[in-house]
């Protein structure tokens, strides 16, 4: 053992809101190395899969810790990021012998490789955590289940990213014990930084997306996909009660013509920008009131609902979203509205909208708080090292 516990973290591959917690861990004195394991670094296409075109991330993502990309001598399967098996091992226990881990970090079990490096480690011995965000809210057939019963025994440790991924793993028999608190998060500075930058050209970039200067601007981030529900928002949108609202469309995806056809045929006070990167994303932010997210369960978490309250505004949220009840205080960072109810979508629009000055300015200040407060780089920190102290002491 080196004169630090060798703490490996592993992931399918670099991402957006992953990359600063590893950076945070690099530059702080903990008493643990962390590396990071890479199971494949995707190209422009690979990347851009649900995201309507090819794209790479125009922030560094592999600056300022330390990372590696798996030897492909271990790897097997296409590489692809889209399907559970097609990032698959070969040889664990060889890999794991090289890399010569006391602990291992699985960001997930989405895919097959992940797995195998936790069962791997299970039967060397090497106490491994997970850090995934499935939860309870979904229901599930009891095959499924059963599965996770016997999965989530096995792990040293749990880091839930909130109240109802808590839920899961103690409702499938997890000791609260082994269950801490390493809460989802994304660089809140990066995008309070950036959304207030971007707020002193506010009319400039209204005027580029033709939203007019008194409107209410509601937003939808993310793809264009089923799982979002985009045709909720519409709908919704549709049926609400002042004519200056606005409602800005960021993202790319299947359902981009439908949504399109449908603001023509309604004549809808309705902006798409398209995909959006990092850099660009806060502008969108900076120019909205208020974010509307009508995901289904597949939502096992919602970030944007993280990047909103950090760039100073609240969310109208489903109940099936993962975070609902983690970011949504009731009338004082948001609103939760039933999945799919359209008049109730639409109620809390209008309720959001029609509030005073100082009630909506109260919502957004709240909002920012409680992700700064709770939500944060430094509360999931917090938890990891607990976690780890716990594994290294018992």
């Amino acid at each position: 053992m080196s004169e630090k516990p060798k703490v490996l973290i592993v992931a399918t591959h670099p991402v957006q809101y992953q990359v600063p917690w590893f950076r945070h861990l690099a530059s702080s004195n903990y008493d643990y190395d962390f590396e990071v394991l890479y199971l494949t670094l995707p190209d422009a296409e690979q990347q851009g899969v649900g995201f309507g075109r090819s794209f790479e991330w125009d922030i560094p993502l592999l600056d300022g810790y330390n990372w590696h990309q798996l030897d492909k001598k271990f790897l097997s399967g296409d590489g692809n990021l889209d399907k559970f098996t097609s990032l698959k091992l070969t040889n664990t226990n060889k890999l794991l012998a090289s890399l010569k881990p006391d602990a291992v970090l699985l960001t997930g079990w989405q895919s097959l490789a992940l797995l195998q490096i936790f069962l791997a480690c299970n039967r060397i011995g090497i106490p491994t955590l997970i850090r995934g965000d499935s939860n309870n809210l979904k229901p599930r057939r009891h095959i499924t289940r059963l599965l996770h019963k016997l999965l989530l025994k096995r792990y040293d440790k749990l880091l839930a990213v909130g109240q109802a991924n808590r839920r899961f793993y103690l409702e499938n028999g997890v000791d609260e014990s082994a269950v801490y608190f390493c809460p989802h998060f994304i660089d809140n500075k990066f995008f309070s930084e950036h959304a207030a930058i971007a707020k002193k050209n506010r009319t400039d970039l209204r005027q580029k997306w033709a939203i007019a200067e008194q409107a209410f601007c509601f937003c939808y981030v993310g793809k264009l996909n089923p799982k979002k529900r985009i045709m909720d928002v519409l709908r919704a949108f549709h049926a609400t009660d002042n004519e200056l609202n606005h409602l800005l469309i960021v993202g790319d995806g299947a359902l981009m013509q439908q949504a399109q056809d449908y603001v023509a045929t309604h004549k809808l006070n309705v902006s798409f920008t398209g995909f959006l990167n990092q850099s660009e994303i806060c502008a969108a932010y900076a120019v909205s009131d208020c974010l509307v997210l009508a995901s289904d369960y597949d939502e096992t978490w919602g970030l944007v609902v993280n990047e909103a309250m950090a760039s100073g505004i609240p969310a109208i949220v489903s109940n099936r979203c993962g975070c609902h009840q983690d970011l949504i205080i009731n009338k004082q960072t948001g609103y939760v509205f039933e999945f799919a109810n359209l008049k109730d979508i639409t109620a809390k629009m209008n309720s959001i909208r029609n509030l005073n000055n100082k009630s909506y300015n109260q919502l957004c200040t709240k909002a920012n708080y409680h992700v700064f407060n709770r939500y944060s780089i430094e509360a999931a920190t917090k938890g990891f090292i607990e976690a780890l102290n716990s594994c290294f002491k018992s």
